[in-house]
């Protein structure tokens, strides 16, 4: 097979379209959606765009693709960013924005659960990471403020000490 492939490019080419689109309009079919949206890195493929275009619109679908921004990262919201390393984490207020729950040094109850206590770019998406710290700072808020949680809950007729400090 790999070898008739090779032999004729173009019309193994055609067919690899050919049968994206029939998956793509057969999709679209069983959702039952009249809107379609065409993104991501494969759509910048024209015949494969123009093709599912065509075929959707065919199967009475109404595709929507982009037309100002590429369809791949490059099209990211332009003003979307996950800024990171802008505040420093640490115990020391004299080198550090923030302790490691991400609680402000000098600004009572100021909680920073975001991507700027990372030191620098991890070089993957940091959205885990950001849940990781906003889980932890959500943790620290519930202990210092003495919210009652499953792990924090004292028993009945119990006395709760709060200390400030």
């Amino acid at each position: 097979m790999l070898q008739k492939m090779l032999k004729n490019p173009d019309k193994a080419a055609a067919r690899v379209h050919n049968t994206l689109t029939d998956i793509i309009v057969d999709i679209a079919r069983r959702t039952g959606e009249k809107n379609v949206l065409l993104t991501g890195g494969c759509f910048q493929n024209k015949v494969l765009l123009e093709s599912a275009v065509k075929k959707l619109t065919q199967s009475g679908k109404r595709p929507f693709w982009h037309h100002r921004l590429p369809p791949n990262d490059g099209g990211i919201t332009p003003d979307s960013a996950h800024v990171l390393g802008t505040l420093r984490m640490g115990t020391d207020p004299a080198t550090s924005v923030a302790d490691v729950d991400g609680r402000a040094h000098d600004v009572p109850n100021l909680f920073l659960p975001w991507s700027g206590l990372f030191v620098t770019s991890a070089g993957v998406n940091p959205t885990g990471t950001i849940w990781a710290l906003a889980y932890r700072t959500a943790e620290a808020i519930t202990r210092d403020h003495g919210h009652h949680t499953a792990q924090n809950v004292a028993p009945a007729g119990a006395r709760r000490e709060h200390s400030h400090a």
